[in-house]
């Protein structure tokens, strides 16, 4: 279970993203490591978020839906927190743009579930938290992009906003 819950912490706070000129809804321009494109992207702050889906490996009937929310901490921090599967969750993150340049160890509460399912889908969602490496915002859709060691997409979380 610590396992889990430095994984969610970690993974948590990749979540976050973004550069103080971008703050009060302004754009910021990014360009995405793996297409070359550029996307605008809203400053996270202050924004709520409730998690869909996978894009690579989706879960068939999900009936609980962790949260994200962001707050600004400064021009290049946010911290973010939410509710998982199972476990409550924080931390901080510092981005530039849409990129995750450093990842502070965050918190989880450590329970565990009756139901060994929602324990393995809160287990498979701090492993992906953890491989964060930048957003993408498009209207009301949050994808968190992971990456494995070699830089290559693995999954991509999507969220909507909640």
């Amino acid at each position: 279970m610590n396992s889990v819950k430095l994984i969610f912490s970690i993974a948590s706070m990749a979540l976050l993203a973004s550069c103080n000129s971008c703050k009060n809804s302004k754009q910021a321009t990014a360009t995405s490591t793996n297409t070359g494109a550029t996307v605008n992207n809203p400053w996270l702050g202050e924004t709520k978020w409730v998690f869909e889906n996978y894009t690579k490996n989706p879960v068939a009937h999900l009936t609980t839906k962790p949260s994200l929310n962001f707050e600004t901490v400064d021009e290049k921090t946010v911290s973010y927190s939410g509710k998982s599967f199972v476990n409550n969750y924080s931390g901080t993150l510092t981005v530039i743009k849409n990129v995750i340049t450093k990842k502070y160890e965050g918190m989880s509460t450590q329970m565990a579930s009756a139901d060994d399912n929602l324990n393995k889908l809160e287990y498979s969602y701090f492993q992906n938290i953890n491989k964060i490496a930048q957003y993408k915002i498009d209207g009301n859709k949050l994808m968190l992009i992971c990456v494995n060691e070699n830089n290559e997409v693995v999954e991509e979380m999507i969220f909507t906003k909640g």
